[in-house]
């Protein structure tokens, strides 16, 4: 399980997954740090050791998926983002806002859906409340859909409490099953689940801290493999209330199929030979995860996928005794050459 930062105030409308969850800006050298006053001297470091530390931090993922079995067959997709109707819109509402405890008549979710599929700047999610205190955040480039209940979030209950409510969490994705609401492959049983806590210090050291909310976190996959542009992540409060639901959609369309021939050993050496080559020296590297996806690139809304490896790290450099620290940086892999390249660098985040 994750936890996330101390954060000073307890609304959490932003989530981790996907990479592109939110609007991107066009394509970015991930290397591109302020490195201003810091000496990148590349003789600071010798190369061979840049190659271990990045091979080590490959080894030292947080989170790690190996990559499938090299001749392996897995299916070429055409991944493309749902344009969704007023009336898919507001059905999407209606059926959610029960699993929070809400609810809203048919014809105020279509004035909302209306209001959505009419508004003007679709490069912007549009942004609304339509009952007191429950936000609603609707990004239609993405078909991403986000409700938070801020009432449950306003730090008047404060619970400091390890339990994951997994009863709860299950009780929503079941029914948006049910309903159709999601597909049938995400479920819970593989979900990351992570604790958001807020908390104060006092004049005197002491600290106090409560969770605000505990997300779980789930994406559709096809043979085998998560499909990260889309998903599902519910928000449980320690009282056991859902206080959000996030659904990001994707259609899925098979068109072939692709052979895999990267190994592992392969993929590490090409990950650590690209930080040397195209990173200042570091001082180290975090590996947060790698794992075999299939993920459109940052701004496309149709496009033929084959399964890609994704690493996400950090690069930590040194300024004289002060470790700083880059971005969240992230790459896909090819997977299916025997030599892996970086097909795409995706904008930090």
């Amino acid at each position: 399980m994750m936890e996330a930062a101390l954060r000073p105030t307890a609304l959490l409308l932003a989530m981790s997954w996907p990479p592109s969850g939110c609007s991107v800006p066009d394509r970015a050298d991930p290397r591109d740090l302020d490195l201003e006053g810091i000496d990148t001297s590349p003789t600071l470091v010798p190369r061979d050791s840049l190659t271990q530390l990045a091979r080590e931090s490959y080894d030292g993922a947080a989170l790690a998926a190996p990559l499938p079995p090299v001749g392996r067959t897995a299916p070429l997709l055409r991944l493309s983002r749902p344009q969704r109707s007023a009336d898919e819109l507001a059905h999407r509402l209606v059926v959610v806002l029960p699993t929070m405890g809400l609810s809203l008549s048919t014809h105020d979710a279509l004035d909302w859906a209306e209001t959505v599929a009419g508004a003007a700047d679709t490069e912007q999610p549009h942004i609304s409340e339509p009952l007191p205190g429950i936000v609603v955040v609707y990004d239609a480039g993405l078909d991403d859909l986000r409700i938070t209940n801020t009432t449950l979030l306003d730090m008047r209950t404060r619970v400091d409490s390890d339990e994951v409510p997994w009863d709860d969490a299950r009780r929503v994705a079941r029914t948006l099953v049910a309903r159709g609401i999601v597909d049938v492959s995400p479920t819970l049983e593989g979900a990351e689940v992570a604790f958001v806590r807020s908390g104060v210090k006092g004049p005197n050291g002491s600290e106090e801290r409560w969770v605000d909310e505990i997300l779980f976190e789930t994406t559709p996959r096809v043979d085998g493999l998560a499909v990260v542009d889309a998903g599902l992540r519910i928000g449980v409060t320690p009282t056991r209330e859902v206080s959000s639901v996030r659904l990001t959609g994707i259609v899925t369309e098979p068109v072939g199929t692709v052979t895999l021939d990267a190994t592992a050993e392969a993929l590490r050496a090409a990950f650590a030979a690209y930080l040397v080559e195209s990173s200042p020296p570091f001082e180290s590297i975090q590996v947060e995860m790698r794992r075999p996806v299939y993920m459109l690139d940052p701004g496309a809304n149709s496009q033929l996928v084959a399964p890609r490896y994704l690493i996400s790290y950090s690069i930590i450099l040194r300024d004289g005794d002060t470790l700083v620290s880059s971005r969240n940086e992230a790459t896909l892999w090819s997977m299916t050459s025997s030599e892996p390249m970086v097909e795409v660098v995706l904008p930090p985040g």
